[in-house]
């Protein structure tokens, strides 16, 4: 097994994730109506929207943002390099994934890796399956934003995933996958 010894890139700053894309299925509209509670402290809302949505939804929802948020939202509706992308969401120290369906793994995954405090919708099925695993990962329903996550939460998050994502747990469900092929 892969040595869980690896080193993590980790948020450097305390910017705050938005979905994943501008697929209505992010529910950023009734995001929104949670966000309106918070009080940003300086902090910008980072909304990746360049992919998998319409042009109307990415506008009404940037709209609706800015309405109440101001020049405090950051609407990525352009594709940018990598590095350049990567750059915004490690400046985020919190991330909101509000689907109700099993969406955005990887990007969910990468943010518990980079340290983020994540909050997911108590009715996506992938908020169960973290906690059942031992994931420390936040209900957006009953978020709260004044905590941080510890540096033992953050650890055991990185080690979790680590143990599900690595060559070794590849390989064990490649085995299974060949092995219900060929009986």
């Amino acid at each position: 097994m892969e040595s869980y010894g690896k080193e993590f890139e980790t948020h450097n700053g305390d910017n705050i994730l938005v979905g994943n894309s501008a697929a209505a299925t992010n529910n950023h509209l009734d995001l929104l109506e949670y966000l309106k509670t918070l009080d940003l402290n300086g902090r910008k809302l980072i909304l990746p929207l360049s992919y998998a949505g319409g042009q109307d939804y990415v506008i009404k929802v940037v709209t609706r943002y800015r309405n109440f948020f101001g020049d405090s939202v950051v609407a990525l509706t352009d594709f940018m390099p990598y590095d350049e992308y990567k750059k915004s969401i490690l400046s985020c120290g919190t991330a909101f994934f509000f689907m109700e369906r099993q969406q955005a793994m990887g990007n969910i995954s990468a943010a518990l890796k980079y340290g983020c405090k994540v909050f997911l919708s108590e009715r996506n099925p992938v908020f169960a399956y973290y906690k059942k695993l031992g994931i420390k990962v936040f209900s957006v329903e009953n978020g709260d934003l004044s905590s941080d996550l510890t540096t033992q939460d953050v650890e055991t998050n990185r080690k979790i995933l680590t143990s599900l994502h690595n060559r070794e747990a590849f390989l064990r469900k490649l085995d299974s996958v060949y092995a219900a092929l060929c009986g």
